[in-house]
């Protein structure tokens, strides 16, 4: 029914709604009725605060019915309802969410922590792809819980827009833009036509970034946590290692007969080892992995994959190579054999030689440690070293000395100059001749302590050494006994570690490379001048190939020993990704800052119906879309219809009674 009428025009009261007397101040006939009434047009009365007060119930007229009840339930506005309690515990959601999630993956990072399922499930390594599924849930559903006060925030925003971007825009908003935003399916492409534009209120620029922020951390905050197995130690085992007992290498319990009591072969099969690990570059069982410092007994029953750690007894090496300085003792002859007795300063060692001695006519090398003695009593050497004896022919005193080697019809030439030397009687292998030689001799020491480390194996073959020192020892390695194994682990280098270097007298290939360097050595028949390798050089090569002959002596052959070892077992163990976990961080307090912010903003009206039924309110633009939608063809969309006027402004104005009224320009 058309209720706009003229001034001149007629007014049909049986067509006027009669107020209902016993309604208390019916809100839309305050003004309307009266108006028609009395025949005027509404528009012309003057409006004022005083007509918006529903009509005064009459004194007479008897309460309506429930009137009591309601104004007895009608709540207090200055107690909190229980929706606004609702929304303020919702708030807390976020800062609690992002402090807990993130302290937890904090603590992870840089702690282990496991995952225990008290027996509700299998928490087991085999049931890991189970449980990193169920973690990475467990995680989105947190972090989506935490995220709600934001979308609530988004939501809220984006209802107020409306009117927060008509009262920001004095000259107006284009109307195609208002009523695409109060359409809640408003799409993201759409938000950000509308950025460019700048129609909107600078709160919409932060919709679109809380909307991005959100979207990332609920994609990178989940992931940053995850399961994978880590090694737990097991209760205390029993490992059986290596050991040298008492008298298991020297029998030294009946004095003053001391007998070797190990055979040729473990000598043997020392010098072969030293040359398939440092020659062929093959391993062999575990490697230490500062295999210069540490001999380690072997671990015997442990599989090459299994990580352990035990501990036991190891030779802590401190390896030393030197010439030392020689001093002729005595040179005397006893039934036609020259005896020669030489002192090695600084090393407490005498080496005596004969005419016999088992020396090349020209150039050669030989383990010489059955000549050695030491010094005071004339007993064999217990400190575990190994001399090397260099023996040459000059043919000349003057510059370097040259040899030919039998047969050989090639030319070797030595640069020894600087090597403390001393001469002995060589008598050949006719008895009758003799010929002199020089001798120096090369002192390795491997200096060894033992004491009682952590061993620690990788679960690759690797055996690392800690360094703390435990005491008391495990005695798996008598000193006494250790000290003679080393004595002895190189005494067949010369011939049973690796096949013989092209230069016979030098012994093998081994043992060439020790002293000269030989790893590059040219073809037979080529002329060569030699220079022996630094100290440095030596010694290290030295360490290298003890290391490896005494395998031969630790690998349970001699004695076995118990130690007590942990076997560890896999479990499963929280991990988080550091930098996802800062990216998380920050993402949650700039949430956390939005929020706050948003929380302090000026109130503007929602997008409601009665937000809208009021800036409608005298507005003209009610008519003017009922028309448009009238004429308009009933299949035709939204869109079309609302096309011809989008670009007209809506411009937000004040009313006479003070109220926002939307009118369309």
């Amino acid at each position: 029914m058309d209720l706009s009428v003229d001034s001149e025009s007629t007014i049909d009261l049986t067509q006027a709604r009669t107020p209902d007397p016993n309604h208390e101040g019916d809100p839309l006939l305050c003004n309307f009725g009266s108006n028609f009434l009395h025949g005027t047009k509404s528009e012309s009365l003057p409006q004022t605060r005083e007509s918006c007060i529903p009509n005064r119930r009459l004194e007479s007229d008897s309460p309506s019915p429930g009137a009591a009840d309601v104004a007895h339930t009608m709540p207090d506005a200055r107690s909190p309802t229980l929706h606004q309690i609702l929304r303020y515990l919702m708030s807390l959601l976020l800062p609690m969410v992002a402090i807990t999630y993130t302290v937890f993956c904090y603590t992870v990072h840089f702690q282990t922590v496991p995952v225990r399922s008290g027996g509700l499930f299998d928490d087991t390594p085999y049931n890991i792809a189970v449980i990193k599924s169920a973690v990475t849930s467990i995680s989105i559903i947190i972090i989506s819980l935490g995220l709600l006060p934001i979308h609530a925030l988004v939501a809220e925003l984006r209802s107020e827009e409306f009117f927060r971007s008509t009262s920001t825009k004095p000259k107006g908003v284009p109307l195609g833009y208002l009523n695409g935003i109060s359409n809640a399916s408003f799409g993201t492409i759409d938000a950000f036509i509308v950025v460019v534009h700048w129609w909107c209120s600078p709160y919409y620029l932060l919709i679109l970034a809380t909307t991005i922020l959100a979207i990332i951390t609920s994609t990178l905050a989940p992931a940053a946590l995850s399961v994978e197995t880590a090694l737990f130690d097991s209760d205390i085992q029993a490992l059986a290692v290596g050991a040298i007992r008492r008298d298991a290498i020297l029998k030294t319990s009946d004095p003053p007969n001391l007998n070797m009591v190990i055979g040729d072969r473990l000598t043997e099969k020392a010098s072969t080892l030293a040359w398939v690990e440092n020659t062929l570059k093959v391993p062999v069982a575990f490697q230490v992995v500062e295999p210069s410092k540490y001999v380690v007994p072997a671990p015997l029953d442990l599989p090459m994959n299994i990580p352990a750690r035990w501990l036991s007894d190891v030779a802590v090496m401190n390896p030393t190579c030197t010439y030392p300085t020689l001093r002729l003792i005595s040179n005397t002859s006893e039934n036609g054999n020259i005896v020669t007795r030489i002192a090695l300063d600084g090393t407490g060692l005498t080496m005596t030689l004969d005419s016999f001695v088992d020396l090349a006519e020209r150039v050669s090398i030989l383990v010489g440690n059955t000549y050695a003695r030491n010094t005071t009593d004339t007993g064999l050497p217990v400190s575990g070293v190994t001399i090397f004896m260099l023996s040459w022919q000059c043919y000349s005193a003057l510059g370097p000395c040259r040899g030919t080697l039998p047969g050989s019809g090639w030319t070797i030439q030595l640069n020894l100059s600087g090597l403390p030397a001393v001469t002995v009687i060589k008598r050949l292998e006719d008895l009758v001749a003799t010929i002199p030689l020089n001798v120096s001799f090369l002192v390795c020491s491997p200096n060894v302590v033992i004491e009682t480390r952590e061993i620690r194996h990788d679960g690759h073959g690797r055996l690392t050494v800690m360094e703390h020192s435990y005491t008391p020892k495990q005695g798996n390695l008598d000193p006494g006994q250790t000290a003679v194994m080393f004595f002895n682990a190189l005494q067949e280098l010369g011939t049973y570690a690796g096949p013989q270097s092209v230069y016979e007298s030098f012994g093998s290939e081994s043992q060439a490379n020790l002293l000269f360097g030989f790893r590059n050595a040219p073809e037979v028949g080529s002329n060569l001048t030699l220079s022996p390798l630094p100290a440095a050089d030596v010694t290290e090569n030295y360490a290298l190939l003890l290391q490896s002959a005494t395998k031969a002596f630790l690998d349970g052959t001699l004695s076995t020993a118990y130690v007590p070892a942990r076997i560890p077992v896999e479990r499963l163990i929280f991990v988080t990704s550091l930098p996802q976990v800062i990216a998380s961080t920050i993402l949650f307090g700039l949430l956390l800052g939005i929020s706050i912010f948003s929380h302090f903003r000026r109130t503007t009206p929602q997008f409601t119906l009665f937000s809208i039924a009021a800036a409608l309110d005298g507005s003209e633009i009610p008519s003017i879309f009922a028309k448009a939608k009238r004429c308009a063809d009933p299949k035709s969309r939204e869109e079309d219809m609302v096309a011809p006027i989008g670009r007209q402004m809506v411009v937000l104005e004040k009313s006479e009674l003070e109220s926002n009224v939307l009118h369309l320009q």
